[in-house]
């Protein structure tokens, strides 16, 4: 289970992975993925366009590129995006569309935006609200997005000696990760695997490595850093027999400035240098209240909570650099006690310009699924703080909170269901603000069938700094299944002076995550119209409110079919079975849960009252009703803690021929493929 924190909490802030989108199938995240960032012309340009009509609104998109020899502002080619404002004019689609134009140089003008209005700016997917005349977009981002990429099969081999190599009896609980990564170039490569000799030789496709930050595929670095970090997760025991998820560094290596050319085979040699961890630095986390989290950010699936100390040529808000410690918890097993507490010594060899970043994060996840779908697709949410390290011990109670009370067309966003639409109207989004909060973004994302998966595709991120948006209807046309989330963001940009996009430390989101619904004006009428599956005008045993079929699992309870709430996998509140989430109920929830063998007492028979194990795993005496088996350690059908040996049980037992387990994040989101071998 603890693996599942380093491989998505921690690759979400850190560890040299670009942060999750909103959705994971999004196609078209503006912000993030420009179509084209070559720029025309990598000097700075004017914010304001020399040719700007009078009364315009202008502005510029670019890359605030941070690179070896400073900042560099690099264009985002706006030629083929759609540019336009939404100006509120009282009728009954909302708002008057005014189109403007998008430039190669990354400048924008929309004219005909009435002065003293309060408009919404779109640039694709992307929309703003403000009042401003002169807008700045930038996004802040390590590395230069001018770099040639990569077309074709390109093996680079890395021959390095002086590796740490795992001892000889290693066991399940520890994994190495290899990173290569250019923060000149922003690209990253990591593989993992329990590294057991003393040498690394192996080759890798550079196509296989991916741009930090920029579009257009990986980054081939000419003339640019390359370094390559070798980390190893662990299992430590905490208090109440539980175990931490840490990552440490032991060796890297420099190979100085690096030119790769397109299909050209490449050695990178030489020895890596082992680092030691010295006393005087120590990552540091002292009662961790998993109790405050899960009230402040619980209630989907729950992913952990994750700290992780990093360094980085450049600050970013990104959380991309070289894990220099991070710790992962997620495990509470055998106790019932919701507080942690650890230190990790580390080993810091890296110059003493570079910066230090302390990255926090609780994530979670909602699955949603639609009709005809074998599988389903997930929206995070959860808490991520990015900040210089502190002087002191850093502050890890929960900080911005959820904003609440989220409504949509007056409906509450938590539950999903159905909204009326005509695709004239726009719809409304209106929250209860967060303490704290600077602005809001609303993620809009549409769920589709594609082939039998459910595909996820970004329609719109709203931002603005009050607590209510209307989108224009425009934004849902085609649409018919739409999940909405909350992010509230806690920020240094002067959003009001017209700096669009947060980019500088410290910054704080929260996202809440809304549930999916249904668009339109005939689901709820009795009849079972075209795209409708059933109409049962309400809810009922056989139908839901969205018109589609009963089915625990697609994200929308249905008390009426008996579904006490809705979930693809365990969480918090909710068993995968559609049933609150219990002791005592037979159903073990192992987000809460060791075993569970259908009362709230202690038996004797291995779980206690709280199910929890007491029993002793590993004495070869099976206990039924907390034991599947008892190997006394791995084997190719038991599991050293007396499960059954199975792919997705968040337990890598090498004896079964598993490489990995990530449990739920098999496939997804993580290094670890849904038969639990390395990809």
């Amino acid at each position: 289970m603890h693996r599942t924190l380093i491989a998505l909490v921690l690759a979400g802030i850190g560890c040299g992975t670009p942060p999750p989108t909103a959705a994971t199938d999004a196609s078209d995240a503006d912000a993030t993925t420009p179509t084209d960032a070559t720029p025309t012309d990598a000097r700075p340009t004017d914010a304001t366009p020399t040719d700007a009509a009078d009364g315009a609104v202008v502005g510029r998109s670019y890359y605030r590129a941070a690179t070896a020899g400073g900042f560099v502002d690099y264009p985002i080619d706006l030629s083929t995006r759609p540019v336009r404002a939404y100006v509120p004019d009282g009728t009954t689609a909302g708002y008057q569309v005014v189109p403007g134009v998008g430039r190669a140089d990354g400048t924008f003008e929309i004219v005909g935006v009435p002065p003293g209005v309060t408009y919404m700016l779109a640039i694709g997917t992307d929309y703003y609200v403000t009042d401003q005349r002169a807008l700045d977009r930038h996004f802040s981002r390590p590395g230069r997005p001018d770099t040639p990429k990569v077309t074709q099969p390109t093996p680079v081999t890395f021959a390095l000696t002086n590796l740490s190599a795992l001892p000889i009896g290693y066991y399940p609980d520890v994994f190495d990760v290899i990173t290569v990564s250019s923060f000149g170039a922003a690209f990253d490569l990591g593989f993992a695997s329990p590294f057991d000799a003393p040498t690394l030789d192996t080759t890798k496709d550079w196509r296989t490595g991916y741009s930090l930050v920029y579009p257009g595929g990986p980054p081939l670095p000419t003339g640019d850093d390359l370094h390559i970090f070798h980390a190893r997760d662990d299992a430590v025991a905490i208090a109440g027999g539980r175990k931490a998820s840490v990552r440490t560094l032991l060796d890297w290596f420099d190979a100085g400035t690096v030119t790769l050319l397109d299909g050209a085979p490449a050695t990178v040699s030489g020895a890596f240098v082992h680092v030691q961890a010295p006393v005087t630095h120590s990552l540091s986390v002292q009662g961790w209240d998993r109790a405050a989290y899960d009230t402040a950010y619980g209630g989907a699936s729950i992913g952990g909570y994750g700290v992780a100390l990093i360094a980085s040529p450049f600050p970013n808000t990104l959380g991309l650099g070289a894990d220099l410690a991070a710790i992962g918890f997620s495990d509470w097993s055998r106790s019932t006690a919701l507080t942690a507490s650890l230190v990790v010594p580390y080993a810091d060899p890296f110059p003493a310009s570079w910066s230090r970043m302390l990255v926090d994060g609780y994530a979670n996840f909602r699955q949603f699924s639609v009709p005809g779908a074998a599988s389903s697709m997930y929206v995070a949410g959860g808490f991520k703080r990015f900040r210089l390290r502190p002087a002191g011990p850093p502050d890890l109670a929960p900080g911005l909170l959820l904003p609440t009370d989220v409504r949509i067309n007056g409906v509450d966003a938590a539950p999903g269901g159905r909204l009326t639409f005509d695709g004239t109207r726009p719809v409304e989004v209106r929250w209860t603000a967060a303490a704290g909060a600077t602005q809001y973004t609303v993620h809009v994302v549409q769920m589709s069938l594609n082939g039998t998966r459910t595909k996820a595709t970004v329609l719109a991120d709203v931002t603005t700094t009050a607590t209510s948006i209307v989108i224009p209807a425009e934004t849902f046309a085609n649409a018919t299944f739409v999940a909405f989330s909350l992010t509230a963001i806690q920020s240094t940009n002067a959003y009001a002076s017209g700096v669009l996009v947060e980019n500088d430390l410290p910054l704080t989101t929260a996202t809440a995550i809304g549930g999916m619904f249904r668009l339109g004006t005939t689901c709820g009428d009795g009849q079972v119209d075209t795209g409708e599956v059933c109409d049962t005008t309400s809810a009922s045993a056989t139908c839901d409110v969205d018109c589609t079929p009963v089915r625990c699992g697609d994200g929308l309870a249905n008390a009426a079919a008996g579904e006490d709430c809705d979930t693809t996998n365990d969480t918090l509140a909710c068993d995968r079975d559609c049933t609150l989430a219990a002791c005592g109920d037979g159903h073990i929830n192992r987000t809460r849960e060791d075993c569970d063998d259908g009362d709230a007492i202690d038996s004797g028979d291995g779980c206690s009252a709280a199910c929890k194990f007491n029993n002793v795993c590993g004495d070869g005496v099976v206990q039924a009703a907390v034991e599947d088996c008892d190997a006394g350690g791995d084997t190719a059908q038991c599991d050293a803690d007396c499960t059954f040996a199975g792919c997705g049980d968040g337990y890598r037992n090498a004896a079964a021929g598993e490489q990995c387990d990530f449990e739920i994040h098999n496939g997804v989101a993580s290094p670890c493929s849904s038969s639990c071998q390395l990809q």
